[in-house]
């Protein structure tokens, strides 16, 4: 299993693009502030896998993910206008496992916008920022669907498999150094066919909704430091319209985020997440994602 930059930045407002072959999988827009015109970013993570929660919670050996996995993430931004920006997100990996050879190849690219409904007020430190996301997130890669991907460890696998439609809200609050934010967004998988010998089979993935909740404070001219909880759901999955059985998935997350400041409009960051081991986690894997990146806007 497969997931990319899951809390490389730790504050909602940021860029994420996530993805797994077995279930997970999302993009967060990548967020201009007020005078930004452009925004890049590249990151690099490293995710260590370590075991996998079954559908009853037990814990037990992760057969399908490598041991390690890094990526290269490549993000861009552009102001349409004060309050309206596009994004684009283009991930690069490379699996490993220590019995087998590694396998690189690019991931899922996605593609969003954002629309910031009611942007912060300082004389107004009690009435949130809102903003509304739209993203989308095209299958390119090879997944645990396609027949050359048969063997354990799967290290081609680069995809979780589906197409993504990902709408959201973001909920900003400000008061002087410190901020908290939450987010909602929904996951919506469009019907897939695959072969099953001679028959067509249709699959249809369970509705998906992720919610976030972080803290910040603020050092002015030097930096952000950020935490806070993300919960993933899935609803049961069908095949030819029959739900299948122990397929829901949920997943709990803690991450820590750092960000400080190197140059005008120009930051680097650290990020240190937690996966599926704390809460009751379904039909996912436990890992640790270590993430650094830089961003520099225009």
């Amino acid at each position: 299993m497969l997931r990319y930059f899951a809390g490389f930045f730790a504050w909602v407002l940021t860029a994420v693009l996530q993805a797994c072959p077995c279930g997970c999988g999302s993009v967060f827009p990548l967020s201009l502030y007020p005078g930004e015109t452009w925004k890049y970013r590249i990151g690099l993570s490293r995710q260590f896998f370590q075991d996998y929660v079954h559908a009853d919670g037990t814990v037990g050996q992760d057969i399908s993910s490598p041991a390690t996995t890094d990526t290269l993430q490549l993000s861009v931004a552009r102001a349409l206008r004060e309050n309206l920006s596009v994004f684009m997100s283009l991930p690069i990996e490379r699996n490993s496992h220590p019995d087998a050879r590694s396998h690189g190849g690019i991931s899922d690219p996605s593609i969003g916008v954002r629309w910031t409904l009611n942007p912060y007020q300082a004389a107004q430190v009690y009435i949130p920022q809102v903003a509304l996301h739209m993203a989308y997130k095209q299958k390119i890669a090879n997944s645990l669907d396609d027949a050359s991907e048969a063997e354990v460890p799967y290290l081609g696998v680069h995809s979780n498999g589906w197409n993504e439609i990902i709408p959201g809200v973001d909920l900003l609050f400000h008061w002087n150094a410190w901020s908290l934010s939450g987010s909602q967004a929904f996951i919506l998988r469009p019907m897939k066919v695959k072969l099953a010998g001679e028959d067509t089979v249709s699959y249809r993935s369970g509705l998906g909704n992720r919610s976030i909740l972080s803290v910040a404070y603020t050092f002015y001219g030097y930096g952000q430091l950020s935490g806070g909880l993300e919960r993933e759901y899935f609803a049961r999955s069908s095949q030819d319209r029959r739900k299948l059985p122990d397929s829901q998935v949920k997943r709990y997350a803690a991450f820590l985020t750092s960000q400080v400041r190197v140059g005008t409009r120009q930051t680097v960051e650290m990020g240190l997440r937690r996966s599926g081991f704390d809460g009751q986690n379904q039909n996912t894997p436990r890992y640790v994602l270590i993430t650094v990146g830089y961003a520099h806007s225009l």
